[in-house]
Order: C-alpha cells, then sequence, then structure tokens
C-alpha cells in the first residue's frame, strides 16, 4: 500500500502536467489570436482611412473654409457693406456650415475635450442676448467674443450668430442695414469661429496634438482596434439619435407645448433664419456615410466600417446602406420637394417631417441595436 502510493502520485503528477502544459499552450494561443487581432492590424485600413480621409480631411475642409467665410464678412465691413458682399458672405457661410455638420458624426475627442461644439454651435441662438450686448459699450473684438463662455455665453456666438447677423430675423437682411457695431460683432465672432476650426484641426493632425493616432495606434485612449470601431459606431449613432429627437422633436415639441403655435417650433429650428436646416440635418446624416462608406466627397479610399460589417454580416451592411439612403431622401423631400423649407413644412406637411424623423429613428436603431453589439462581439 504504502509503495503504490508514490506510484500513483508520480502519475497523477505526470497526468497534471500533461494538463497545465496544454492549458499554458491554449493561452498561448488565445494571446497570440488577440495580439494578432489587436496589434497586427485585422481593421488598420478602415481605421487609417477614416482618421485620414474623413475626419482630418473633413476638419480640413472645414478650416478652410472658415478661413474663407472670415475673409468675406471682413469684406462687409471694410469700405461699408455691399449686396454682393452679403450675398458673397452668405454663401461663405453655408459653405463652411456644410463640412462642420459633416463632422457631427464624429463628435469625439479634441471637439468634445476643449468644448469646441458648444462654443462654435449652442443654438438656439440666444438673439435677446446678442441685442443687449449690441446695446451696450462694450469694445466687441474676437477676445470678448472667445470669453463668451458657459451656458450663457455659447448662446450668443458661432455659428448661429454669424447667420443671424447676415440673415437677419426673418431672413431678408440688407448691406445698408448693417450699423457699425453689428459689423464688428459680426466679423469678432468669425474670427472666434475661425479661431476654434484651426485649433480643432491642429489637435488631430501629426505636426500638432495628433490625436489621430491614437485612433490608429494603439493607446491608452483606444488599446484596441475595437475600442476605435465601438467609438466610431456610437459617434455614428449619436448624431442620427440628435436628428431625430433632439433636433426634429424640439421642433414639433415647440409646436405641440405652445398650442399649435408653430412660430415656436420654428424658434427651435437649428438654422432658421437661413433656411439651411434641412442641408443641416442631410449633412448630419451624409456624416454617418462617410463613416461608414470610408469615402468623404472625392477623398477616402472606401475603407469604412461597411467593411467589417460586410465581412460578418451582409445583410446587415446591406440593411444600413439602405436606411441612410432612406433617411437623406426623406429629409431632402420634407414639405414635399427640396425647395421647401423646414419652416414651411412646419406649418403645412408636419407629416412629412414626422416620416423623415421615423427614417432616421430607422437608422439609428439598426446601428445601436445591431451594429454596436457586432463590433463589441468582434
Amino acid at each position: 500500500m504504502f509503495l503504490f502510493r508514490p506510484i500513483l502520485y508520480l502519475q497523477k503528477n505526470k497526468y497534471m502536467q500533461k494538463i497545465t502544459n496544454f492549458f499554458l499552450l491554449g493561452i498561448v494561443v488565445l494571446s497570440t489570436i488577440s495580439c494578432s487581432k489587436d496589434k497586427v492590424g485585422v481593421y488598420n485600413a478602415e481605421i487609417s482611412n477614416i482618421t485620414d480621409n474623413i475626419i482630418i480631411a473633413t476638419y480640413t475642409d472645414l478650416d478652410n473654409k472658415a478661413d474663407l467665410l472670415l475673409t468675406a464678412v471682413e469684406a462687409l465691413k471694410d469700405g461699408g457693406a455691399t449686396e454682393s458682399e452679403l450675398t458673397a458672405a452668405k454663401e461663405a457661410w453655408r459653405a463652411t456650415r456644410a463640412p462642420w455638420e459633416a463632422s457631427e458624426g464624429f463628435l469625439f475627442g479634441p471637439v468634445a475635450d476643449n468644448e469646441i461644439d458648444p462654443n462654435i454651435d449652442t443654438w438656439p441662438l440666444d438673439s435677446i442676448g446678442v441685442e443687449t450686448i449690441l446695446s451696450g459699450s462694450d469694445v466687441i473684438n474676437k477676445a470678448y467674443i472667445d470669453a463668451l463662455t458657459g451656458d450663457a455665453g455659447t448662446g450668443l456666438k458661432g455659428f448661429h450668430a454669424i447667420e443671424y447677423f447676415l440673415w437677419g430675423t426673418d431672413g431678408n437682411r440688407t448691406a445698408a442695414s448693417f450699423t457699425a457695431r453689428e459689423l464688428d460683432y459680426l466679423v469678432a465672432t468669425a474670427e472666434s469661429l475661425k479661431g476654434k476650426t484651426a485649433e480643432l484641426i491642429n489637435a488631430w493632425i501629426s505636426t500638432g496634438g495628433d490625436f489621430g493616432a491614437q485612433l490608429k495606434d494603439n493607446s491608452s485612449r483606444y488599446p484596441t482596434e475595437k475600442d476605435v470601431l465601438v467609438e466610431l459606431a456610437e459617434g455614428i449613432r449619436g448624431i442620427a439619435g440628435e436628428v431625430f429627437d433632439t433636433k426634429i422633436q424640439n421642433t414639433l415639441d415647440g409646436i405641440d407645448n405652445n398650442g399649435g403655435d408653430v412660430a415656436a417650433g420654428i424658434r427651435e429650428e437649428e438654422s432658421r433664419f437661413s433656411n439651411n436646416t434641412k442641408s443641416d440635418f442631410t449633412n448630419n446624416i451624409q456624416s454617418i456615410s462617410n463613416v461608414y462608406l470610408g469615402i468623404y466627397g472625392t477623398g477616402g479610399n472606401g475603407k469604412g466600417l461597411s467593411d467589417v460589417v460586410a465581412s460578418n454580416d451582409a445583410v446587415l451592411d446591406a440593411t444600413i446602406k439602405a436606411q441612410i439612403v432612406e433617411a437623406i431622401e426623406a429629409i431632402q423631400n420634407i414639405g414635399g420637394s427640396t425647395s421647401v423649407t423646414y419652416s414651411t413644412a412646419l406649418g403645412s406637411d408636419r407629416a412629412s417631417i414626422e416620416l423623415a424623423q421615423t427614417k432616421v429613428s430607422n437608422l439609428e436603431t439598426t446601428i445601436r441595436t445591431q451594429l454596436i453589439p457586432l463590433i463589441n462581439g468582434l
């Protein structure tokens, strides 16, 4: 009996050693697979393209257009405003607005960390506060506008303050109606906007803050490629949610909460002075398309989230692509055609607004309940 126990113990140890060795081998294999996926770069092409050719390209476009906008409003101030200069400034505003709205599918990183978003795109505009500043005696320059921060300050500057000055409350502003103080406010706000767009692009490029490298290279903020893909997916989900549940819903609530007063709904519009609201919404959904398809204008190599999805679920990929198209078409057709403004549709064709809202909601639901879980499961 005593002679048998050491033999049994020895055999048991050999058996356990085999199990241990096998277990350790499994860990090594799994670690190798994991490292291969996270370090070697299974989705490096998609992440690099989205970072460089979508996000950075959009911010570069935005900054360049903001520079042209500043030049246009400075021309209004210098030597007396003319109608042609006012028209040029309006066109420059719309041109700058487009890449900004097309960037809202990736409102993460420096744009959020540095509070750039609220400092250039708070809405609705506090027009009463703007008029109070105009009636005061403070010197209005870029430093003054930059200092308008917090909930009480950001509603006095940015895109919508510029829009307010260029179009006026009723959209019928004339060049001759500008006062010297309004032109000071307009130029200072454009300078402040340009400062923020320059700060934003600088935060992303390699010669600046190089935030782009945090997405493309494993970083403490994004340790794995999956973390980056989740951030990108959450970004496009976020703007879809904002369009249907805030931007559109606030206008409908404004009417409903004020006894059917359409003017109350119009006051909640994002770009009501310029009637640019439908373009804003379109560009918001376009930002989803850009990230998903890996294309920005004529740039991008087509490597986007679609590649990630298609290789795992072709049906889901087709669904998302179709829903993006349906959402954009429904937004553009608010009021029955592309030429009808959102303000007009609020009073005459609410059903078309609700249809667009539903199409965007469907897209958000698919991203939230299918796309993000798929990425989390990679």
